[in-house]
């Protein structure tokens, strides 16, 4: 058995890898001996040491191939530029630098650690590629998967296969996941669900794919989005859902913006809508929230239908208190006692409210109505087709329960016997199988909870 055996071998790269420059490399141990292993003469090496370029590496016990591949074993630390890892096992070749890690491994750098049963390293690119069951964890999160990359230079981790990142405020599932540390910058894909925190609220998303940035408070989720919104002190009924295509957001200390494009669908306790845009905006103080809506909006408040070129909405904590219509107001309800729909259309429309209970939709000015009477029993006995400079539907509950009108008046009064069949305004368009329904909303999130609590937590 040989001693103190050092054995220094200077490589001179190629011109055109790293410039011609010279590497030195140095394997030492304590002892060796040679050995035949299925035929081929190796040298056992014991208490190992590697140093190569920037990377020191060591063992209890080494087997030098001779042809620059080397397994080390019995506890395995490897060292470069800050980045440690150790394992039961690695398999080494010190010309191309890549590497085998086996059994307990863990890859560390002072603020993130990663563990896994097994991966590759490359020391030229900096990169680990992990299998079988990662976690990594910094201090401000925990990420799990069945596989997973990171970069130590660019602190970039892609992790797939049931990835789940659990921070203090967020929880983020998907098929796969791109992470930067260095922004707090996540980027989900396939089967996304978000879930955040707040004191007040608490927020799901759920999409095929969803960026988001801690650090600078900004989140976007693309295909087949639904948002959902529960207030802390709510039950599910008071869940607000939103559904499109994309979603945009952003939130800092004083305010929360949201921003829907796609087909967009909202349903809340107070109302439920349809248009190609919507954007909100909460005071986080105040809790009170602004909502406007885009491109042939449509908007169900209680039973009235209503819809314009630009539909506004406002309330505090979930509860509506403002309804506005810019350009071409229309509304619309189904008197059921009397199968008939009351219209009512102008340039604008607003809507008065009193302890969140639709009070009066009031339209001005080029105010048009049609308004069909019932009898005190309840039977249709006439129809009123009118103009004026305004008119109001007012409400007692949710239907209509009067009409009135101001200034410059016109109209032709109908008796039961002379009603029209087909009395109706310009622009009518009657939709009542379009109003968002929250039942589907409720299953898929249904679906995606079940997921999210059958998959095991970071912490576990």
């Amino acid at each position: 058995m040989s001693r103190l055996l050092i054995l220094a071998v200077v490589v001179l790269l190629p011109a055109g890898d790293l410039w011609g420059q010279v590497r030195r490399v140095e394997l030492a141990a304590d002892s060796s001996e040679t050995r035949v292993i299925d035929g081929r003469r190796v040298t056992e090496l014991f208490n190992v040491r590697l140093s190569e370029d920037t990377a020191r590496l060591r063992a209890e016990r080494g087997i030098d191939y001779g042809t620059g591949d080397i397994h080390f074993y019995r506890n395995v630390r490897m060292i470069d530029q800050g980045d440690t890892l150790t394992a039961d096992e690695v398999r080494y070749n010190r010309f191309t630098k890549l590497g085998r890690a086996t059994g307990n491994v863990r890859l560390g750098d002072g603020e993130v650690v990663v563990n896994a049963p097994e991966g590759d390293f490359d020391l030229r690119a900096h990169r680990a590629d992990f299998r079988a069951g990662v976690r990594m964890v910094d201090s401000v999160s925990v990420l799990t998967s069945e596989n997973g990359s990171y970069w130590t230079e660019e602190k970039r981790a892609e992790f797939a296969g049931l990835v789940r990142l659990d921070s203090d405020d967020t929880d983020v599932l998907a098929d796969s996941l791109t992470y930067l540390r260095g922004g707090r910058r996540s980027d989900a894909r396939g089967n996304v669900l978000i879930a955040r925190r707040g004191e007040d609220t608490e927020t799901l998303i759920l999409g095929d794919r969803a960026v988001n940035d801690d650090s600078l408070g900004t989140g976007e989720a693309y295909g087949n989005v639904l948002v959902v919104r529960v207030s802390a002190d709510s039950t599910a009924s008071d869940t607000l859902y939103i559904a499109a295509e994309i979603v945009r957001s952003f939130r800092d200390d004083i305010e929360e913006w949201t921003a829907a494009t796609g087909s967009v669908q909202v349903w809340d306790t107070e109302y439920a809508a349809l248009s190609d845009s919507v954007y909100q905006m909460q005071d986080l103080e105040s809790r009170r929230n602004w909502s406007r809506l885009f491109g042939a909006p449509f908007i169900w408040v209680g039973e009235s239908q209503v819809s314009g070129d630009t539909v506004a909405v406002a309330g505090v904590s979930g509860s509506v208190d403002s309804l506005r219509v810019r350009g071409n107001a229309f509304v619309a309800q189904r008197d059921t006692m009397v199968n008939r729909i009351q219209q009512l259309k102008g340039r604008t429309l607003q809507g008065r409210f009193a302890d969140g209970d639709l009070q009066a939709l009031e339209v001005t000015p080029n105010a048009e109505a049609v308004y069909f009477n019932r009898d005190e029993a309840d039977s249709l006995n006439g129809a009123m087709q009118v103009t004026a400079d305004r008119i109001r539907f007012l409400f007692e509950g949710e239907e209509i329960s009067d009409l009135r009108v101001y200034q410059d008046v016109n109209g032709t009064y109908f008796p039961l016997e002379l009603i029209p069949s087909e009395l109706r305004l310009d622009g009518l368009n009657w939709r009542p199988d379009a109003r968002p329904d929250p039942l589907p909303f409720r299953q898929r999130l249904q679906e995606a909870l079940a997921r999210f609590q059958a998959q095991p937590s970071s912490d576990s």
